[in-house]
């Protein structure tokens, strides 16, 4: 999960995020507002049945 200052949060499942090889500039899990900063990133675990 990813929080910004402005109270944006997005959640991405990890498996989702595409690699790249590595001859690339990387790859944008969140398009900030400008003046917008990344304020935490949280780890979501699941809960256990």
């Amino acid at each position: 999960m990813i929080m910004t200052e402005k109270g944006m949060s997005i959640r991405l499942k990890v498996d989702e995020i595409s690699v790249l090889s590595r001859n690339t500039q990387g790859v944008r899990l969140v398009k900030l507002d400008e003046g917008d900063k990344v304020a935490a990133v949280a780890n979501i675990v699941p809960e256990e049945e």
